[in-house]
């Protein structure tokens, strides 16, 4: 499963249970973070 989601301007795909590195936010490591611009999400490849 992966999931395709905006932030900073900028598009960014990701797996289910991966680790994101971003800039421009602000939190401490391991700390939650929550998206709401997600642009898809997909169950195959």
């Amino acid at each position: 499963m992966y999931a395709v989601f905006q932030s900073g301007g900028k598009q960014h795909r990701v797996a289910e249970g991966q680790t994101v590195r971003l800039e421009k936010i602000e939190v401490a490591p391991g700390e939650t973070v929550e998206f709401d611009k997600v642009l898809m999400v997909s169950n195959g490849d």
